[in-house]
């Protein structure tokens, strides 16, 4: 596979590889790794709180869209 980056995306992961006493495409490795793993928590946690929204539905803890819409405009001072 042929990757390419831009010429200071690449010097910020050679001096990062430097740092870190690795070779460019094992930095580079490790970073996809870690971005995927990341990727994977945050859409279990996105699952999770769906699944918890909808069950709060389902027992009747809901709101209306007019005091939804009051919430919000309340909390970060939107005006009508």
């Amino acid at each position: 596979m042929m990757i390419t980056l831009s010429p200071s995306r690449q010097a910020e992961l050679e001096q990062f590889a430097q740092q870190h006493g690795q070779t460019v495409t094992d930095a580079l490795d490790d970073a996809v790794a870690t971005y995927l793993e990341l990727q994977g928590q945050h859409f279990d946690e996105d699952v999770a709180a769906v699944e918890a929204a909808i069950g709060d539905f389902h027992a009747g803890r809901s709101v209306s869209l007019e005091e939804f819409d009051a919430n919000m405009r309340q909390r970060y001072d939107i005006p009508r």
